[in-house]
């Protein structure tokens, strides 16, 4: 298997375009680019900033469909990374199948929904102090189970 520093990306971004993939060219990192937009990313091909071979196509979404298709190309990632909020747990259950760093295991706490509190949620600096009305009396702590990941 080979070791790459596969990019998890929706759409193309300047901070992967013109930041990460250009600091990997510099220190000789093969790099993958899995994409469910795979002709937005031909773009970069056109301006030889990716190699097409360097293009995988998959649901970015879907975790399974990534771990597919770098199982069916033999790559072993050296990392996973993605710069968009939406594929951050798609990127970090491939990155844990990898036994790599990623963000695992971190509680991540919601507002109850509006009827439950009291209120519409709104964000803490909207908030009037002093108002009962829209303050959350409760977070619901949310935990990916260990079983998905696998």
């Amino acid at each position: 298997m080979k070791n790459y520093f596969v990019i998890v990306a929706h759409v193309p971004t300047a901070s992967v375009t013109e930041g990460f993939i250009p600091e990997l060219r510099q220190r000789e990192q093969p790099l993958i680019v899995v994409t469910d937009q795979p002709e937005r990313h031909q773009a970069l091909v056109d301006e030889g900033i990716l190699d097409a071979s360097e293009i995988l196509p998959a649901d970015v979404f879907n975790p399974v469909a990534v771990l597919n298709i770098l199982n069916q190309h033999f790559i072993e990632p050296a990392a996973v990374f993605t710069n968009s909020d939406h594929l951050q747990t798609s990127a970090a259950i491939v990155a844990d199948y990898y036994q790599l760093p990623a963000k695992t295991g971190t509680p991540v706490t919601v507002p109850k929904i509006s009827w439950q509190c009291g209120g519409p949620y709104r964000p803490p600096g909207s908030i009037r102090s002093g108002s009962s009305r829209y303050r959350i009396r409760k977070t619901l702590p949310i935990q990916p189970s260990p079983s998905l990941y696998r």
